[in-house]
């Protein structure tokens, strides 16, 4: 139930939007056939007729503003409100009037279509429409959808400057929260680079005393004791020496290198030898 009241309001609001095209019984409308082709939903065809009506009378205050509401139904915004404005200066009180509320109608579906993507745009428009809402009403105070879309349009500039506010306070709280996340990095990093530095310090700082204790220590030692440490180290490199070959190891060397460097073949041989291979052919 609740579903269907929102339906009905919303059919309501889409209804009061449209435009009404001039009747020509009402109007001297000298495109009479194309007004049918609006009424039935032609309206490429309506148009047509339109602009063929309009060569002959191109400041037609009814044909420009029928042909206001083909384009307008068509969807065609700008071409809608380029004849709507033409027909504004009728002398006929009810065509001003309708004209001005067909404008402020289509301003407010040229907001409508830029409300997600530029609401800056779109409230221009809407306060375009308003102005138009109004103009209708100081000439005819008892219309009442002027009246009504007046209201509407002015709930939704409201809301959208809302938003807008709050879209500034939650871009400004995420641009503090990116800052403070900087700032916090920054912080570390600084905190990280001066702890490296204090390690630093105190691995040179145990460095310098490790040496300074080493000075002291060969400072301290007699001479006899840093020559007898002078003499071990001396023994030491000459227990490093290479001992001399006995006359047996080199004989071996030599018989090893004898045999090496025969070819291999002759070594085989020598050893015993391979059973030769015989031609196959």
């Amino acid at each position: 139930m609740k579903n269907a009241k929102i339906k009905a309001a919303v059919l309501a609001a889409i209804l009061i939007m449209m435009p009404i095209v001039a009747n020509a019984a009402i109007f001297d409308n000298p495109a009479s056939e194309g007004n049918a082709l609006n009424k039935s939903g032609k309206y490429d065809e309506a148009i047509k007729k339109y602009d063929d009506a309009l060569k002959k009378t191109p400041d037609s205050d009814v044909i420009n503003y029928n042909a206001g509401t083909a384009y307008y139904k068509k969807g065609d915004y700008q071409k809608a409100l380029n004849h709507f404005t033409k027909s504004l200066t009728s002398k006929n009180k009810s065509l001003e009037m309708r004209s001005n509320y067909n404008v402020g109608n289509t301003h407010y579906m040229m907001g409508k279509s830029t409300e997600k993507t530029n609401p800056s745009e779109a409230i221009s428009s809407y306060e375009e429409a308003l102005q138009y809402y109004k103009r209708a009403l100081e000439l005819d105070d008892k219309e009442k959808d002027a009246r009504y879309n007046y209201e509407l349009v002015t709930k939704k500039i409201r809301q959208l400057k809302e938003q807008k506010q709050q879209t500034k306070k939650d871009d400004k709280k995420n641009d503090k929260k990116d800052q403070d996340k900087k700032d916090d990095k920054s912080d570390k990093d600084k905190k990280d680079k001066d702890e490296n530095k204090q390690d630093d310090k105190k691995d040179q700082q145990q460095q310098d005393k490790s040496d300074e204790k080493q000075d002291k220590n060969d400072a301290s030692k007699s001479p006899q004791e840093n020559k007898s440490e002078d003499k071990d180290n001396k023994q030491g490199e000459k227990g490093k020496q290479p001992r001399q070959m006995s006359k047996e190891e080199a004989k071996t060397l030599l018989n090893g290198l004898e045999n090496d460097s025969l070819p291999r073949a002759l070594a085989d041989e020598k050893k015993g030898g391979y059973p030769k291979v015989t031609k196959d052919w």
